[in-house]
């Protein structure tokens, strides 16, 4: 599914919006970046005043809007080249033309900002906002919505700390509601998502399509001088080369495709911190067995998990997205995304699954003997 956050300009859509992509585990997607791309210059907000501010709106919108007439399909082309838009949190849509298409009123949900103590004035363009709000207007009223939550806050102060700010009346207080709105709703969503049917494969297993970023140096033999940046790609084969680590292939936004791409090439930028240091050692515990694997998803799993590192000594919080059997040879581990931005590929005792676990393993034994009944299944009486 796909969240919109909508608003007029300083309505503060861009930190609602990164902040519930991350909480979310979703991609962040702003709609205007196609735009930005184009527009003549550098960003001409100047000093920060209102008066400049308002100065730069009104001057992007008025070469946005040349654009758009040129081709209207101009940003619904950039979303699609540039981000897989299964599962994401789009930011800044205004344009009832790019709203239809790319809404689903079956499952989507919409977030709708207002500040109320803004300084600038709306300009024509964003009148596409109340075409908008009178389209899902329309929806509700002719029974065509679907479970997407309609979500609309207004507030005078963006944080708490802000001077004069009333509790309960902040975009701080408007996030925290709209996770606990949208956090169930969203993991229902992914667990129900149709995961690739299990089949044994050779070498390569397609996997649940895993939209995440790639470490640009690893697209460009290892450049030292793209180190620190990232590049949206959707991870869609794991692979399987015996006495090497498991490795990923990807789709890119312009759409390459890169195999051989290991575990610790992927990140997710928006959790990046002090703590994503784990090294490939780390983040995967053994090497290929065999090319013989089969790719799972088990309900039974799905949500968050503890993983322990025993390098560092160190647990991460993460949450399961599926996992690789190497049933030759009876060894398993499972993917799974941790809360720093990194991925791991983790056995069964490395990792507690659920919420609201301790850190720390029972003494428990592996099982290791053979359990058999001594006969097959034409023996039987």
């Amino acid at each position: 599914m796909k969240v919109f956050v909508l608003g007029r300009s300083a309505s503060g859509k861009t930190p609602m919006a990164q902040r519930l992509a991350a909480a979310l585990g979703l991609a962040h997607v702003p709609a205007s970046a196609w735009v930005r791309a184009r527009f003549p210059g550098a960003d001409r907000r100047g000093d920060g005043t209102p008066a400049t501010r308002q100065a730069f709106v009104e001057a992007i919108t008025r070469f946005s809007t040349v654009e758009l007439a040129r081709d209207p399909f101009v940003c619904l082309d950039h979303l699609a080249a540039h981000h897989d838009l299964t599962a994401c949190v789009i930011e800044g849509v205004r344009n009832p033309f790019d709203f239809v298409h790319l809404f689903d009123p079956r499952t989507d949900a919409v977030v709708t900002l207002a500040h109320g103590n803004t300084a600038l004035t709306a300009t024509g363009f964003e009148a596409g906002l109340d075409v908008i709000d009178a389209y899902l207007a329309w929806l509700d009223g002719c029974g065509l919505a679907g479970a997407g939550p309609r979500l609309r806050y207004t507030f005078g102060a963006f944080r708490r700390g802000d001077a004069g700010a009333e509790p309960g009346d902040t975009l701080d207080d408007a996030l925290d509601d709209a996770i606990a709105t949208l956090a169930p709703v969203v993991a229902a969503a992914a667990a129900t998502a149709a995961a690739p049917t299990p089949t044994p494969a050779r070498v390569h297993a397609p996997i649940p399509p895993l939209r995440c970023h790639v470490r640009t140096e690893y697209l460009y033999g290892m450049d030292p001088a793209r180190v620190g940046t990232y590049t949206p790609c959707t991870a869609f084969v794991v692979s399987s080369y015996p006495g090497e680590a498991p490795t990923f292939q990807l789709l890119l936004g312009d759409g390459a495709v890169f195999s051989y791409v290991p575990p610790s090439a992927l990140v997710d930028p928006a959790r990046l911190g002090a703590d994503a240091d784990l090294e490939l050692a780390d983040l995967v515990y053994f090497d290929c067995p065999d090319e013989q694997l089969v790719v799972h998803r088990h309900a039974a799993l799905d949500g968050e998990v503890l993983a322990y590192f025993k390098r560092p000594d160190r647990w991460v919080a993460g949450r399961y997205l599926f996992t690789i059997e190497w049933w030759t040879g009876n060894h398993l581990a499972h993917a799974v995304a941790l809360a720093s931005g990194q991925y791991a590929v983790l056995p069964h005792h490395k990792l507690k699954f659920g919420s609201g676990h301790a850190a720390g393993f029972e003494p428990y034994k592996k099982i290791r003997k053979v359990w058999k009944v001594g006969r097959g299944p034409d023996d039987a009486a």
